[in-house]
């Protein structure tokens, strides 16, 4: 695996091109995203906000929801990132350690 310090530096701190989410049907406003870091960020939603981490690994419990990681991001926080109205087989299959993960709106 990685050194901490070589994964932390392979986080992007600005977007170059596009990042495209599935849109909701009812998502007509256009948002336009900055990038944040654990640090930036407040209780709640933070609307606007993009976050960009790489995943270190699947934090395996014995409930099947929520499925959670632990993930760093470019300043080398680390935090505790849980995905709900999902099932284990995103962790199984989709996540995996080193993937380079956007979250919008956290």
């Amino acid at each position: 695996m990685k050194k901490t310090s070589e994964i932390v530096k392979s986080i992007p701190t600005t977007l170059e091109g596009e990042l495209r989410f599935p849109q909701m049907e009812e998502q007509k406003i256009k948002q336009v995203y900055k990038f944040a870091v654990i640090g930036d960020l407040s209780n709640g939603v933070n609307t606007g906000a993009i976050l960009a981490v790489r995943i270190v690994m699947h934090l395996k419990k014995e409930m099947e929801v929520p499925v959670s990681f632990l993930m760093v991001d470019s300043n080398g926080t680390f935090a505790v990132v849980s995905f709900y109205n999902t099932n284990r087989a995103i962790a199984d299959d989709k996540i995996q350690a080193g993937d380079l993960v956007y979250i919008k709106n956290p």
